[in-house]
């Protein structure tokens, strides 16, 4: 397996220094495609939910980028939308809204291709007002529902779902409400005819819970990690391997406290090398960044000499070209104003900070979301606009 070769312990101390107090002022390697996507106007009065944009997620497919969010129509109601940006045009409405049933509202979209089609994944209130998960299938003319509810247990909260492909077969996990505040994670397969479940679902103990999951394959291998708690109600990262069909849990937890609480993992793929990502509480009380990379030995800690940059870091997530691993954040100063940063890591170990990636420098950039694909790149997050309003904003790697 490539260790990202010259990269040694004093180039990742390098790093590690770099990553937080070498910022350069503007991002000079990232374009706006920020152009026409979000709407000048939502006609809504003040009076009704929330008016913002939120939840942005991107895919590939055909040589084209996908971007799906969601966001209320007139009545206050969140729909899911998609837009979709070929090379050189501007953005292009693809289809209306992607709700099962209008007049309730949608959350966390999740997109993705098989090379063939695109899949679109959320969840969306029924009419006893509980979470069920959706999956739709994009069939060149029309989006088409695999099956109904995805839900284990339909009276059940279903949440934050992720979607992955082994080959051609779209994967999807999510975390379902269980007892109490307990939660479960679940993960299913399209068969071509029906989902299959994989697994009887983690986090099976009583009095444990789970948060939004992280889902890889590598080749046949699947790769899930998610937040865990139990009894302490300290959040710990755990890995699961699916192979063969069969789920094989790492029980020992990631966290560089075990202590300490974690949450929001991510996973890439680079130069062979499954590479985590996510955030730790400090004694201090501040979130940190933790990087891993797993080896034939187990998982190697890559982060532990970050130095303290006195900025609270948030919802890192991981993607990957072929010259860089990407690493992108929401950071928080001292005034609690959060701010978009990325750094890109080359295997021979050369270092690029960019901060901040805000469209505006004066507004909040929060919840990064990246996707790449051999030498392409693409950030997505929400940022507030003049009216107080969160839209969404998309760079492009443009070096």
């Amino acid at each position: 397996m490539d260790q990202m070769p010259g990269l040694s312990r004093n180039i990742l101390f390098f790093f590690s220094f770099l990553l937080f107090v070498s910022f350069p002022a503007h991002a000079e390697n990232w374009a706006s495609l920020t152009e026409n996507l979000n709407r000048k106007f939502i006609p809504m009065p003040d009076t009704l939910s929330s008016r913002h944009a939120l939840s942005p997620a991107m895919a590939f497919w055909k040589g084209d980028l996908y971007v799906a969010w969601t966001e209320p129509d007139e009545h206050g109601i969140h729909q899911t939308y998609i837009k979709k940006l070929k090379e050189g045009k501007p953005w292009e409405t693809f289809g209306k809204s992607q709700n099962r049933d209008r007049t309730v509202p949608s959350a966390f979209p999740s997109l993705g291709s098989n090379g063939k089609t695109l899949f679109l994944s959320w969840v969306e209130k029924n009419n006893a007002n509980i979470s069920q998960l959706y999956v739709k299938e994009w069939t060149g003319s029309e989006w088409v529902f695999l099956e109904n509810s995805l839900n284990m247990n339909p009276d059940r909260e279903a949440r934050t779902p992720s979607l992955a492909f082994q080959a051609e077969t779209p994967y999807i996990a999510w975390s379902e409400s269980g007892e109490k505040e307990w939660s479960k994670l679940y993960v299913k397969h399209w068969d071509g005819k029906s989902w299959i479940s994989d697994g009887p679902g983690f986090g099976l103990e009583e009095r444990r819970t789970t948060l939004k999951p992280a889902l890889i394959f590598e080749g046949k291998t699947g790769h899930l990690v998610w937040p865990e708690a139990g009894d302490s109600r300290v959040f710990q990262i755990l890995h699961a391997k699916l192979e063969n069909g069969k789920w094989s849990l790492d029980s020992k937890p990631l966290n560089h406290d075990p202590m300490m609480q974690a949450f929001n993992p991510s996973l890439s793929l680079f130069k062979g090398t499954l590479y985590l990502a996510f955030q730790e509480k400090k004694p201090e009380g501040d979130f940190k960044l933790q990087l891993r990379h797993l080896t034939p030995g187990g998982w190697e800690d890559d982060g532990s000499k970050i130095p303290d940059n006195r900025l609270k870091i948030f919802n890192p997530v991981l993607a990957s070209v072929k010259e860089f691993l990407f690493i992108a954040w929401e950071e928080w100063d001292a005034l609690g104003n959060p701010r978009i940063a990325v750094a890109s890591l080359s295997s021979s170990g050369n270092i690029k900070v960019e901060a901040p990636l805000n469209e505006s420098l004066d507004h909040f950039g929060l919840n990064p979301v990246l996707l790449s694909e051999d030498h392409r790149a693409f950030l997505a997050w929400k940022e507030n606009n003049a009216e107080g309003l969160y839209q969404i904003r998309i760079k492009k790697y443009a070096p």
